[in-house]
């Protein structure tokens, strides 16, 4: 029973049975006994202002060549704002689709001879990528894909919406319309809980205040629980799942002057604009995004872009701002298993006042254990009460 396993764990340790570990001390066991494989998760985020999706040549200044082994991602997840009408959202579904799922050629890729070219051709057709999660709402919109080998290693995926935008009556109805909010997907990857939340918050530079409350809001209301107890966690999906991606269109802005921030764009001096930025002060202070983390801002402001051109675009003097942002965050005790590997921006993927951003990660994953396997080296211990999800008490002996 569970006092058994908290006397062998702790034997493990080298105490006395009376004393149960703490998290921090399975978070070793974890880290230096048990087996871990590597994995690679791309998440990309756009405000596409209605604009269609541009050619494949354009993408790949978004996402990476997937054929490439430096950037060969297994689980890639793409949010989406302002995408506009049903028709442009479909056309961006097949369009994503199809250029992870490229054939070479198709990738201006040099090879050093036809039969080098043939073999990654085959290779790319035994792995190609599977849509396990898409999540719509009114131009919000969220993909999950993942390689076909790793298909079979996700399970429970759900997904959620959370609107704030617009009160509708409100105070009657309790509705808000769909043009702010965010959209997510949870899901089990070897039944480690992931949560991929997609967000448009407040616009306008002086709404600090409202993108405090859209974010308290998603994190209150959003549901993504995978466990599969009837009970289920009771958690938000901060608490429920080891690692959560928030990305997409925050709004928080730089402030400075129209004109210095262009000056300091032009220089190069991306850190003097980022310690003017809303969202790190907010994070400072712990008011949203607490515990988050997020990669080295080394690129230049996101919005407001011209549409057609690498200038920006004078919008009310809004200064040019990081309004484009992927975040992380991990449960205590996992902290090491997800790590910020890339942070970059598209800035001359045009057709929207917006420039894409990207986020790439390395990710371990815990191998499959056996429920009735015997006791090897490795002792049983209890799953820390951080990660309980109703089904999921203790976790087993490796294989």
């Amino acid at each position: 029973d569970a006092t058994d396993q908290a006397v062998l764990a702790a034997d493990a340790f080298g105490r006395s049975s009376a004393t149960v570990p703490t998290p921090a001390d399975l978070a070793v066991l974890w880290r230096s006994e048990w087996p871990h494989d590597d994995r690679r998760v791309f998440v990309g985020t756009f405000n596409a202002s209605s604009c269609p999706p541009p050619s494949q040549e354009d993408l790949g200044e978004w996402i990476p060549n997937m054929l490439a082994e430096s950037t060969r991602f297994d689980l890639v997840a793409i949010g989406m704002q302002e995408l506009g009408p049903s028709s442009n959202r479909e056309a961006w579904g097949r369009a994503l689709l199809g250029y992870l799922n490229a054939e070479p050629r198709t990738r201006s890729l040099s090879f050093s001879s036809a039969a080098a070219a043939a073999r990654a051709s085959e290779r790319h057709k035994s792995d190609e990528f599977h849509q396990v999660a898409h999540v719509f709402m009114w131009e919000l919109g969220l993909w999950v894909f993942v390689r076909a080998s790793a298909a079979a290693d996700i399970t429970r995926v759900v997904s959620g919406v959370e609107a704030t935008g617009i009160s509708l009556a409100k105070g009657v109805t309790g509705r808000q319309l769909g043009n702010k909010g965010a959209v997510g997907v949870g899901l089990r990857w070897r039944e480690v809980p992931i949560a991929f939340v997609n967000c448009h918050l407040a616009a306008r530079p002086d709404r600090v205040v409202e993108r405090e409350g859209d974010f308290t809001q998603i994190v209150r209301r959003l549901s993504l629980d995978t466990a599969s107890s009837p009970a289920r966690t009771g958690l938000d999906f901060l608490h429920s799942h080891e690692h959560v991606f928030f990305f997409g269109d925050v709004n928080y802005r730089v402030e400075l002057p129209f004109e210095q921030a262009v000056e300091l764009h032009e220089q190069g001096r991306f850190d003097e604009l980022v310690a003017r930025d809303q969202l790190r002060a907010q994070q400072a202070m712990r008011r949203v995004f607490v515990d988050f983390q997020e990669g080295r801002i080394d690129f230049g402001p996101t919005y407001r872009w011209d549409r057609k051109q690498a200038v920006f675009s004078n919008k009310r003097a809004q200064c040019p701002s990081y309004t484009d942002r992927v975040l992380h965050r991990s449960a205590p005790g996992v902290e090491w298993c997800l790590r910020c590997t890339g942070y970059d921006s598209a800035p001359s993927m045009y057709g929207s006042d917006h420039r894409a951003v990207c986020a790439s990660f390395g990710l371990k994953l815990r191998q499959y254990y056996a429920i009735h396997a015997p006791p090897r080296r490795h002792p049983v211990v209890p799953r820390p009460s951080f990660f309980a999800s109703g089904d999921e008490a203790l976790m087993p002996t490796p294989v």
